[in-house]
C-alpha cells in the first residue's frame, strides 16, 4: 500500500480532521489490536485524556512532563473549549480532573494542512498544555529525550492512549490501552516517525496526543518517550505518523521551562 492510497484521519474522537472546521470528515478512532494498561504501569503514571467534562467524553491523549505540564499534538489543542479539562486515570466521575490554565502550540504548526484530505506530513503537530494545579502524586513526568538518541527503522514502538478499541461503533473509549508497532520510517525532514508492518495494531482517534515509546538498549528495557501520535489510517489498519521529539526539546523546554 503507498502512502499516497492511505486515507489519513487525524487521531481524534470528533468527526473534524486536524480542524474545528468540520470540513472534513474522519473515523473515530483508538488503540487497535493493544491491551488495557494496569493503573500502576509506567505508561498509566504518565498517560493522561483530554476530555469535555460536560459529558465525560475524551477526545485526545497526552503525556505528563512536568508537574503541571502535558505534551500533546497541536491539533488536540485546536479542539479544546472552556469545558476541557485533563483526566488521570480511566475515564469515570470519580477519576482526578484538573483544568486547563492555558496552552500553546508549536509557531511551525500549520493548522491550514488540517484542510488537505490526505496529508502527507503535518510537522510540528505538537503542544503543550499548562495545567492549573499539580498532577496527583501518583503520576510521575517523563522525560523528554535528547536529540542524539538513536532510533532505527524496525525498531518497536509502543504507542499509548484513550481512544475506542473498536473503529465503530466507540467501544472502550476512554479506556487506556497501549499497543506495539515498529518504526518504518524516520523523515528527518518534516521530523516525523512513521510506524506500521503490523497490521491491526496500531493508534486511532482519541489516542492523538499520546505518546510513543520505543525500548532503551540498556539491560531494563525501560521504555522511552520518543513521540507524540499525530495521525493515521482512516479504518485503523497499520499505518501512521507520530511528531518525533528529538526535533522539538529545545522548544518545549524553552516554552515550558522544565528541566531537561
Amino acid at each position: 500500500m503507498s502512502i499516497k492510497s492511505i486515507s489519513l484521519f487525524l487521531l481524534l474522537n470528533g468527526v473534524a480532521i486536524f480542524s474545528c472546521s468540520q470540513k472534513q470528515s474522519f473515523s473515530e478512532q483508538k488503540i487497535v489490536g493493544g491491551e488495557e494498561i494496569p493503573a500502576d504501569h509506567s505508561i498509566a503514571k504518565s498517560t493522561v485524556a483530554l476530555v469535555n467534562s460536560l459529558n465525560l467524553k475524551s477526545f485526545c491523549s497526552g503525556v505528563v512532563i512536568a508537574r503541571r505540564v502535558v505534551l500533546t499534538a497541536a491539533h488536540c489543542i485546536l479542539q479544546t473549549t472552556p469545558d476541557s479539562v485533563v483526566s488521570f486515570g480511566n475515564i469515570s466521575e470519580e477519576t482526578p480532573t484538573i483544568k486547563i490554565g492555558h496552552s500553546v502550540t508549536h509557531p511551525d504548526f500549520d493548522e491550514s494542512q488540517l484542510e488537505i484530505e490526505e496529508p502527507l506530513s503535518i510537522p510540528a503537530d505538537i503542544g503543550l498544555i499548562f495545567l492549573e494545579s499539580d498532577a496527583p502524586v501518583s503520576f510521575a513526568p517523563n522525560t523528554l529525550p535528547t536529540n542524539d538518541k538513536q532510533i532505527s527503522g524496525n525498531d518497536a514502538l509502543v504507542l499509548a492512549g484513550y481512544g475506542a478499541s473498536e473503529v465503530r461503533p466507540n467501544k472502550g473509549l476512554g479506556v487506556l490501552r497501549a499497543v506495539t508497532t515498529s518504526v518504518s520510517k524516520i523523515d528527518s525532514v518534516n521530523h516525523e516517525l512513521r510506524y506500521g508492518g503490523q497490521r491491526g495494531k496500531t493508534a486511532c482517534v482519541g489516542d492523538s496526543g499520546g505518546p510513543a515509546f520505543t525500548t532503551s538498549k540498556s539491560k531494563t528495557s525501560r521504555l522511552e518517550l520518543v513521540g507524540i501520535i499525530s495521525r493515521g489510517e482512516t479504518l485503523c489498519t497499520e499505518i501512521g505518523f507520530v511528531t518525533d521529539l528529538r526535533d522539538y526539546g529545545h522548544w518545549i523546554i524553552t516554552e515550558s521551562s522544565i528541566q531537561h
